[in-house]
């Protein structure tokens, strides 16, 4: 998918509407020059048949206006969507995540898996999800290449057992290499998180679902040895590195077929009358 893209597509959409600003307002003043007057003694609640003839026409010209300026971005939505669907990496349907059952409800996503007592959940959400797995290069002819984007989104996993209260633990994907080398104070963050492709942020323990009432125990404050086991325990109920590969992999192909519907909506939208 193209980052560079989605921000020229910015540029488009308000370069369309600066441009029928203008244009509304050099075409607005006809409508006024048509010099009919309200001449009407009855009153301002009931309008006469020349403020509705003058009405009528600033409205025609109004509606003109958006017209060609939903004509120019439909053109746009058109060649953004057929790029959008040559680039998709898998083009016929998600991937799979194996040992899970996936469940989708919206951009809300929820895999589902058991190990002999107890039932895992990882849940996830797609919205503002993605981030540039690689700057955009800049070819021969001075156009930018396609820059893809993957969807790295923060996920709850919640471990149940009968008879106790479920394990919660929120996980998050760590910053970006550069973002680390940027910031000296963080050296130390990109050792540790070196050899792990997910961190966790914070404990909880609850029956039901969580809320402000249940206390939380966040990683930065937590015993290192701690932090360690619970980690393992996460990797033995299948929270590994496969499995946040195709955790990573299902939510960039799901946010992007996500995305080109956006488009076609939109597009369909700009085209309507």
């Amino acid at each position: 998918m193209s980052l560079v893209l989605r921000r020229k597509f910015g540029f488009v959409a308000s370069r369309c509407l600066h441009t029928w600003c203008r244009r509304a307002e050099k075409r607005l003043y006809p409508c006024q020059a048509l010099g009919v007057k309200n001449t009407s003694s009855r009153g301002p609640g009931l309008l006469s048949s020349g403020h509705l003839v003058r009405q009528a026409v600033c409205s025609q010209v109004f509606r003109g206006l958006q017209t060609e300026g939903d004509k120019e971005l439909a053109e746009f939505l058109k060649k953004e969507i057929q790029l959008e669907k040559d680039t998709a990496k898998f083009k016929k349907e998600l991937p799979k995540i194996p040992g899970w059952d996936v469940a989708t409800k919206g951009c809300n996503i929820k895999l589902t898996s058991t190990h002999d007592n107890e039932t895992i959940t990882v849940t996830f959400n797609l919205n503002h999800s993605v981030e540039s797995d690689e700057p955009p290069v800049i070819n021969d002819k001075g156009d930018d290449d396609v820059a893809h984007v993957v969807s790295k989104p923060p996920f709850l996993v919640e471990i149940s057992k009968p008879g106790t209260k479920k394990v919660a633990v929120q996980c998050s994907f760590p910053p970006h290499e550069d973002d680390l080398m940027d910031d000296p104070s963080s050296r130390n963050a990109e050792e540790e998180t070196f050899m792990d492709q997910f961190e966790m942020n914070e404990v909880s323990l609850y029956d039901g679902e969580q809320t402000d009432e249940v206390f939380t125990v966040d990683s930065e404050t937590m015993d290192g040895t701690l932090y360690d086991l619970v980690m393992d325990m996460l990797d033995e109920r299948g929270i590994n590195e496969d499995f946040i590969s195709q955790l990573v992999d299902f939510a960039t192909t799901c946010e992007h077929g996500k995305y080109i519907t956006f488009l076609e909506e939109l597009k369909t939208f700009s085209e309507t009358k």
